[in-house]
């Protein structure tokens, strides 16, 4: 009877635990993650336990996870920067509480991976994902050229009130910055479909189609960090493609940028703000953005100078602010000193900056590496190149932000990690061997 009534519970359990519902709710996560955090964190403590209770029911067991021990090294050089300077008196402890913000980060890696390397097919989570970046990209470019957010206070106009000198709300997202990054590592997963993927020639022009919307959206957005750092990726991942798409797409994007400029006195303006910093009267005419972030950068390589092997203990920064107001009067400093491999160098040493380095150059490493490698999992190389690319445009724009100080861009970051880890175990599988094996051929639509 025991026997009967447990086989009962194990077929009732697998009905609702199937691939279906959890490729649902991933999905969901990830529209999410690509809009804002509204409702983010709860569909990823819901992702977890879901998943957690398919993998029991269903007896699947998680392959080990790539590059953990540089994800490990890179924590526990968090927390031991943190404890080493407060036991040696000039941190502060108190900062432990900041790193609850990557712990929550990094379960969005380990749930993605979990879920990733496990689904039969990626084909069915592609899709919303389209729409969505289809969706806020042209509702950022309405609220561009409207200068109306539908979704917050008509005050808080579009980035017109950057004109005005002052920053506003992007679609959804509260910050010009989180929507530069956000929309560029979207755009970016469109342009790797564009690259690796077989399409027939209409859905081909509907992707592209939505590559450009996207890449307006970033364009729009003012911030010249994520024009740096999309452009770059974009370049990247062309040439891996071949040299002749790497030529072509350089080709465009100069001919492109070229009539933007020319038409756009705005953008013409901000791209070449910059420039001021070399005026003689810097202080009255320089670019202020550009200001700041040369003297915060000098602030942390003071701070490294001080204390170079195990840093002032990491998130810091922001607590020795009144020690730097003190050389720097005229400026506030911020909590971070927009620029993560500074922020890595003065907040945890030299180990923690050469730490960071191997995080970030190993994936890369690693993924270009599969991505040459393996010609017959389309959809896993077309995800792998998205990721690549949005990996790499983390790398690029830590030089001027920091993605990992903030929730949205964080968990973005790690979610392009766990693409990253997941596609190389499946790419490293051998065809016909387990589900994650899928045709030569696939439609992402």
């Amino acid at each position: 009877m025991n026997g009967a009534m447990n086989q009962i519970a194990l077929t009732l359990s697998k009905g609702v635990l199937r691939e279906s519902w959890l490729e649902i709710i991933f999905s969901l996560f990830v529209c999410a993650l690509l809009t804002s955090r509204t409702g983010m964190d709860v569909l990823l403590i819901v992702l977890g336990i879901f998943l957690a209770l398919w993998l029991i029911v269903e007896k699947r067991k998680v392959p080990a996870l790539p590059l953990q021990f540089v994800i490990l090294a890179l924590a526990a050089v968090w927390f031991v920067s943190i404890f080493w300077a407060g036991w040696m008196g000039y941190g502060d402890l108190s900062r432990l509480g900041l790193l609850t913000k990557q712990m929550r980060s990094l379960l969005v890696l380990g749930a993605a991976y979990c879920a990733l390397v496990h689904f039969s097919s990626w084909e069915k989570l592609w899709r919303p994902a389209l729409w969505v970046i289809g969706g806020i990209s042209l509702f950022a470019l309405y609220q561009h050229f409207t200068g109306i957010d539908l979704l917050r206070a008509p005050e808080r106009d579009f980035i017109r009130a950057f004109e005005a000198g002052r920053y506003s709300a992007i679609g959804t997202f509260s910050h010009y910055i989180t929507f530069a990054y956000v929309q560029s590592v979207a755009a970016l997963f469109l342009w790797g479909g564009l690259l690796f993927s077989h399409l027939s020639l209409p859905k081909r022009l509907g992707l592209f189609s939505l590559f450009l919307i996207a890449s307006f959206g970033v364009l729009f957005s003012y911030c010249r960090g994520a024009w740096i750092a999309f452009a770059a990726a974009t370049f990247f991942l062309a040439f891996l493609r071949s040299r002749k798409i790497f030529a072509a797409t350089l080709l465009v994007a100069l001919l492109g940028v070229g009539i933007g400029l020319t038409l756009s006195p705005s953008l013409r303006s901000r791209a070449f703000q910059w420039t001021e910093v070399f005026d003689q009267n810097r202080e009255e005419r320089g670019d202020e953005s550009v200001n700041h972030r040369l003297l915060v950068w000098k602030a942390s390589i003071e701070l490294f100078r001080q204390h170079p092997v195990l840093g002032i203990g990491y998130a810091n920064y922001g607590a020795r602010r009144e020690h730097l107001r003190s050389h720097y009067p005229e400026h506030n400093l911020p909590d971070h000193p927009h620029n993560t491999y500074l922020q890595m160098l003065s907040d945890c040493g030299i180990i923690g900056f050469f730490v960071f380095v191997l995080f970030v150059s190993a994936p890369l490493i690693l993924g270009v590496s599969h991505l040459r490698r393996n010609k017959e999992q389309v959809l896993e190389r077309t995800l792998l190149a998205g990721a690549l690319g949005g990996w790499l445009f983390f790398a690029i724009h830590s030089f001027v932000d920091e993605p990992l100080a903030s929730s949205i861009k964080a968990k973005v970051t790690w979610f392009c990690l766990a693409v990253i880890l997941a596609a190389i175990v499946r790419l490293s599988r051998q065809t016909g061997s387990n589900l994650a094996s899928l045709p030569k051929k696939q439609s992402l639509f």
